[in-house]
């Protein structure tokens, strides 16, 4: 008798964030914040399907040139994070349900201004469940 197996992961809404921040993050001036995490996972805390795409974008309002921010880490705002098909896909830990990541301040001449806010937007689309998108403040210090 030949056997074999195969885990499967069932993944199902809605999507679930926690570890946003309640309050604004502070941003060092020309500089990097401390580690945020976040644990991404479907409705019954496993790791969202194949095929998930987590996007970040960082908006402000400033009449000044040269002002700019950013993410990175797990994702950033450069690139999204796709999750792609493994082995590892179907067991929660880092890169499948738990993610971190930084803000920096990368403004020409030294930083943007003290107290200049800006608000993070995390989107999480995620095939068959939906599209999620979550936001938090951040302020230069």
């Amino acid at each position: 008798m030949i056997s074999d197996s195969l885990r499967v992961c069932w993944s199902t809404g809605p999507i679930i964030v926690t570890g946003i921040p309640a309050a604004s993050v502070p941003i060092p001036r020309a500089g990097v914040s401390a580690p945020i995490n976040l644990t991404i996972t479907d409705g019954r805390g496993n790791p969202l399907p194949v095929g998930t795409r987590i996007s970040t974008t960082i908006d402000f309002t400033t009449d000044l040139t040269g002002i700019k921010f950013g993410a990175s880490g797990d994702f950033s705002t450069d690139f999204p994070y796709n999750f792609l098909n493994g082995p590892w896909a179907v067991d929660p830990g880092p890169g499948t349900t738990n993610f971190t990541f930084r803000l920096a301040d990368l403004s020409a001449g030294g930083g943007a201004a003290i107290g200049q806010s800006i608000v993070v937007r995390i989107t999480i689309d995620a095939p068959n469940i939906g599209v999620r998108t979550v936001s938090f403040g951040g302020v230069v210090q």
